[in-house]
């Protein structure tokens, strides 16, 4: 009963906080007083919880308690209980030769400083592949050792182009029947798929295959694919593993291919030059098209970049390879984007290989993530650096949230290497996976007890955060659990001070962003009506009434309207 009784205060206590936390617009504070005894006891008691089942959790309570607390021996107890709790699953992990889990705890205790005796990242790597090479999945091996798969010629000879499109199949996805004013028609899907592996393993889009795995889709789907030299017959596939994000999807069908294609690097191509896409557009095999690479790092997805390609792309070819002159994949094609229209992009052979290994593990894969949304500091910032991450938005309760990080602070540093755009954050949770422990480096705004200083001034501070899986929406995730006031940062670049009621002034504009695009500036002033996600399109619109300093402060009705995900977010 006691028990029951503590859970349920524990309950209404967050609550309470929570409501705090989102009543204000700004300057939300951490979950925990770290100067109180008794807040501090609770949050050991619950790390010691976690010790025996989920140690990397413990660990990570362990590091955010004792960098905000002294004069607890409890929490110095603590601490090496969750280190030896860790090092005892990851001998465990290294026994049992789950090398993904081993290399997570290996990472974590370093990344505090950790000595983990006996052993090395590249050792851990090295058993891996090995155990790669015993299981027979030689295509990871090669796609994660840096390796040159360039061959000897030096353009595209006949044979490489026969092999390519023998390797290149036809995706069908049957969904059944439709019913459209009363009379039924076949509901069919068409992709581009190619062999990567003798075992009968392809890439291809995730979006082709979506009906197949998404929860959310009710309805019959089945997946199948067609030979280039057999079209007359659909070989049932199965899907293996996908990745929403990266719009990339590992199938398994029980056919040995006579061509497996091999990954080239995007080091090898410049902007100029030539590449060929391979697909089926309209259904029709065997077909290939060339032009050149119009531009590289477009910043379309909301993890690493793409491929803008100028090669013919039509419906049919999503998720066929992009070949280079030498016939090795440097990208997957993914047929243009809505509000790309005419546009042609591809995901490059780097980000391919990076997710491979979690997409032959099976199901969905889940990438690392902050739980944060921010900025590249710009020299119009004028901050005390010239260099590092802006965090403009913590999600509440994401891994942030529970390090002390805060709004405003400033990232210069994560394990020791040096930050100086957001996109070096995302490359480095590229390569981690959900649950590591990172420790961030960087600078906090200073506050003089829960009141930030009218001028801003800034601390040395470093942060220990255990990553989270990243939501295929973010933007949603931060609309589902915060008030609308506050996610307009994220979504539509709007920094909001409430003055009463609905209405509030803007107190900073990200530049870029589709208030910046609308001519928004700091100390117009907006009155929020309604918002709302439009469950079709996953958009987010609000409608304000707004007073702009560039309009004489005229009143005038505005909608805008936003994506839920964004390369701000990390």
């Amino acid at each position: 009963m006691p028990r029951l009784l503590n859970k349920v205060l524990t309950l209404c206590i967050a609550s309470v906080l929570f409501y705090v936390s989102c009543a204000s617009t700004r300057n939300r504070q951490t979950l925990i007083d770290y100067n109180n005894e008794t807040s501090v006891k609770y949050e050991i008691s619950v790390a010691e919880q976690s010790l025996e089942n989920a140690p990397l959790k413990a660990f990570a309570k362990a590091l955010v308690l004792r960098e905000n607390t002294t004069g607890f021996p409890e929490v110095d107890t603590l601490y090496l209980k969750a280190v030896q709790a860790c090092n005892k699953s990851f001998g465990e992990a290294t026994t049992a030769q789950r090398w993904d889990e081993a290399i997570r705890y290996f990472l974590s205790l370093t990344h505090a400083g950790e000595l983990v005796s006996g052993w090395t990242l590249e050792r851990l790597k090295m058993q891996q592949q090995l155990f790669w090479q015993r299981e027979g999945n030689e295509v990871l091996v090669q796609a994660t050792t840096i390796q040159n798969n360039r061959s000897l010629t030096t353009s595209l000879s006949n044979t490489v182009i026969e092999n390519a499109l023998q390797g290149t199949v036809t995706v069908l996805v049957d969904r059944g029947m439709t019913i459209k004013n009363g009379v039924a028609y076949s509901d069919r899907l068409i992709g581009s798929a190619f062999f990567i592996d003798k075992r009968g393993y392809l890439l291809t889009n995730y979006h082709v295959i979506q009906s197949n795995v998404d929860p959310k889709y009710e309805g019959y789907s089945r997946v199948y694919i067609r030979t280039p030299d057999n079209t007359s017959v659909k070989i049932p596939a199965k899907v293996i593993g996908w990745d929403a994000v990266l719009d990339i999807a590992l199938l398994k069908t029980e056919l040995e291919p006579e061509f497996v294609f091999k990954f080239g690097s995007t080091k090898d191509i410049k902007l100029g030059s030539r590449v060929y896409a391979i697909g089926s557009p309209a259904g029709l095999e065997r077909t290939i098209t060339s032009g050149i690479v119009s531009a590289k790092n477009r910043k379309l997805l909301s993890v690493g970049s793409v491929l803008q390609i100028d090669a013919a792309i039509n419906h049919g070819n999503s998720g066929g390879p992009l070949i280079d002159e030498h016939g090795n994949v440097q990208a997957i094609v993914f047929a243009g984007l809505e509000q790309n229209e005419g546009l042609n992009f591809a995901i490059p052979v780097e980000l391919v290989v990076a997710t491979l290994p979690a997409l032959f593990a099976g199901g969905e894969v889940s990438h690392a993530w902050f739980g944060n949304f921010g900025h590249t500091i710009l020299p119009q910032d004028q901050l005390q650096v010239s260099h590092g991450v802006v965090v403009d938005y913590i999600l509440p309760f994401g891994p942030s949230s529970f390090s002390t990080m805060k709004e405003g602070d400033i990232i210069t540093k994560i394990n020791g290497i040096e930050i100086k755009s957001i996109e070096d954050i995302q490359d480095m949770l590229f390569n981690l996976s959900v649950g590591t422990i990172v420790k961030v480096e960087g600078l906090s705004i200073e506050k003089q007890g829960l009141i930030e200083l009218q001028e801003k001034t800034y601390q040395p501070k470093r942060w220990f955060v255990q990553l989270d899986g990243r939501p295929e929406l973010p933007g949603k995730s931060a609309y589902d659990v915060d008030v609308v006031s506050n996610v307009m940062l994220p979504l539509t670049g709007m920094k909001l001070e409430l003055i009463s009621g609905k209405s509030f002034r803007i107190t900073d504009i990200l530049r870029g962003s589709s208030a910046d695009e609308l001519g928004f500036a700091k100390n117009d002033y907006v009155e929020l009506k309604t918002a709302k996600i439009d469950k079709e399109t996953n958009i987010f619109h609000i409608q304000m009434y707004a007073k702009r300093r560039k309009s004489g402060y005229l009143d005038g009705f505005l909608g805008l309207y936003a994506y839920l995900d964004d390369p701000g977010y990390f």
